[in-house]
């Protein structure tokens, strides 16, 4: 039986250009989609990037605009009225027994009187207010005392005046007892209608102010967090 051999004919030349043509076509098509992708990824890390970066600083202005801008200085003169020091007021944490009793003092002065005069009346009542911190049992009571007192009311009949602070003892490191006196009179005539003595309990404590208002107002950072005051017998 006769064997056939089969030939095998190469490729024709125009056949092998075309899919040479097509491979470097396929190639360059790949390198220009990769690049596109990529830029694509580049791109969106560059973006995250820039997220992370924008949420810090949105961070850091927050944390910034919630520090205070008010730096107190303390000045000091002798008593010809010359400046003999001056500089940056140092923070402190600890209640000195002095500045307290003056404070504790004058905060009864100012929360008792019934002046007529109105700009008076509404400089105490800031100043009184900027001696509370929020959500304490003495700004409660103070605010339920001038809803049922309100003092610019009480002065078209009477007036009223601390005559004296007889006494502010220490009952605990933060709690002071105070006793005064103060007289009541007519707004028309002046005349006396009563003279009476007040105990009171306060409890203070100790904070540096933080906005202008609260150094204006209270440069020592003492604070009424509670009082309970009645009429002597």
């Amino acid at each position: 039986m006769e064997r056939k051999t089969l030939e095998i004919k190469s490729l024709p030349e125009d056949y092998s250009r075309a899919n040479e043509h097509f491979i470097k076509a396929q190639e360059f098509w790949n390198e220009i989609f990769g690049q596109a992708i990529k830029s694509k990824r580049n791109w969106r890390s560059l973006a995250f990037i820039l997220a992370l970066v924008l949420l810090a600083a949105i961070a850091g202005l927050t944390w910034q605009g919630s520090q205070s801008k008010v730096v107190p200085y303390v000045v000091v003169l002798d008593k010809a009225g010359q400046e003999v020091h001056t500089g940056i007021a140092e923070k402190s944490s600890t209640l000195d027994a002095k500045i307290a009793k003056q404070e504790i003092g004058s905060f009864i002065k100012k929360k008792r009187l019934a002046s007529m005069d109105r700009q008076l009346m509404l400089q105490n009542i800031d100043w009184v207010y900027a001696h509370m911190l929020p959500s304490t049992p003495a700004l409660k009571k103070l605010n339920a005392y001038f809803k049922e007192n309100n003092p610019f009311e009480l002065i078209e009949k009477e007036t009223r005046i601390v005559d004296q602070i007889s006494s502010v003892l220490p009952v605990t490191k933060n709690t002071w007892a105070i006793e005064w006196q103060e007289t009541t009179r007519n707004a028309t005539s002046a005349e006396i209608l009563e003279v009476s003595g007040y105990k009171a309990i306060i409890t203070v404590s100790k904070k540096d102010p933080e906005t202008a208002r609260q150094w204006k107002y209270n440069p020592f950072g003492i604070w009424i967090v509670d009082i309970e005051w009645e009429k002597k017998l």
